[in-house]
């Protein structure tokens, strides 16, 4: 026989599943910032090397105009290099 739900059972059952869901809120909040934090790491690779690959580029300028005609060939090498890192991160 079947015993009729109290409404202390109500509130007891109902307090359970607020429980589960602050976890559940928890761990979706804290997988959020793990993204997030992700995500600002792998922009602020992102923005360095871009920023490096530009500096090389004016460097490479500089040198290849003042060099008589000459190819810059370590900078080249080393923006390659670079470019190759941002195509990976990207």
């Amino acid at each position: 026989m079947l015993r009729p739900v109290t409404r202390q059972d109500m509130l007891s059952s109902a307090g359970t599943i607020v429980g589960r869901f602050r976890t559940l809120d928890a761990r979706l909040s804290a997988m959020q910032e793990a993204g997030n934090g992700q995500i600002r790491a792998l922009v602020t690779s992102v923005n360095t090397a871009a920023r490096e690959i530009a500096n090389l580029n004016q460097a490479i300028m500089v040198a290849e105009g003042n060099g008589g005609g000459h190819v810059a060939n370590d900078l080249h090498d080393q923006r390659d290099a670079l470019i190759a890192e941002l195509n990976t991160l990207i």
